[in-house]
C-alpha cells in the first residue's frame, strides 16, 4: 500500500498564496496528454471538507510542485 504526499506552493490550492504546504494524494493521478492536464483528489488539514480535487495544466502543476514523500506499508 503506497501513500503519496506532495510539498507544494499553496497557490496550487489557493490561488494567489505564495506559502508552502503539504497535501496527500487520495486518488490515482490522471494525466490527460491531449488536454495537457493533471487531476487528482487530495486531503489537507487546511480545508473543512475531507477531500478536494485538483485539475490543472501540467505547466501550472510543475510551477507549484516542490517535492514529494512516498511511503510504502
Amino acid at each position: 500500500n503506497t501513500h503519496l504526499a506532495l510539498w507544494i506552493r499553496v497557490n496550487m490550492i489557493a490561488p494567489g498564496n505564495s506559502g508552502t504546504h503539504m497535501i496527500t494524494v487520495e486518488s490515482p493521478i490522471v494525466i490527460d496528454n491531449p488536454t495537457n492536464t493533471i487531476a487528482f483528489d487530495y486531503w489537507t488539514w487546511g480545508r473543512p471538507k475531507p477531500y478536494s480535487r485538483i485539475s490543472m495544466t501540467l505547466a501550472a502543476f510543475q510551477s507549484d510542485y516542490l517535492g514529494s514523500i512516498t511511503a510504502k506499508f
